[in-house]
């Protein structure tokens, strides 16, 4: 993880830090926002104890089919877990996550979309993407966010995400890494 408050291009870190202030005022379950670089996927992040809250109603609470951006229920609204599960719909406008299809799809994606940012706490988190591949909903094996730093189980669990991934991007992850 790169921690930096400036870099996502221009004063586009400022737009978005001051655009968190202005909507989590709407919501309290506005955590942060979540932002691909080189890329329009850039939403607020929200957390509810209840998985099921935001699957069809956007940050604003009205309904909406392609719900929010938002965190597992068994996260820490705070994102301090070593792993946090982030979910949105994949949507057929390609709104959402619709357009995270593409690291499947198209030939070199990965290459110029290996980067996405969480803000939050007035903070913004770099992270790169080391492992991608197509997951069903009923596979709640990768779900698990019981981890600890240093932990042998999730040292296993993240080398299970490096293999199964549809491409090696060469990112070495250890269970140190969040």
């Amino acid at each position: 993880i790169e921690i930096f408050n400036e870099g996502i291009s221009g004063n586009k870190t400022e737009d978005l830090l001051a655009r968190i202030d202005s909507v989590i005022n709407i919501n309290p379950d506005i955590v942060g926002w979540i932002h691909f670089e080189n890329e329009t996927i850039s939403y607020p992040l929200l957390y509810s104890e209840d998985n099921a809250e935001y699957q069809r109603v956007r940050y604003d609470l009205v309904y909406s089919r392609g719900g929010s951006i938002f965190l597992e229920e068994t996260n820490s609204w705070d994102l301090s877990d070593i792993r946090n599960v982030i979910y949105g719909h994949n949507m057929k406008d390609l709104s959402m996550f619709g357009k995270l299809k593409y690291y499947n799809d198209q030939k070199g994606y990965y290459e110029d979309h290996q980067y996405f940012q969480l803000l939050y706490n007035g903070m913004v988190y770099r992270y790169q993407i080391f492992s991608y591949f197509t997951i069903h909903q009923n596979e709640v094996s990768y779900i698990n966010t019981n981890f600890e730093k240093g932990d042998d189980r999730y040292g296993e669990f993240l080398q299970k995400l490096v293999k199964n991934s549809k491409k090696d991007t060469g990112v070495e992850v250890d269970a140190n890494d969040k």
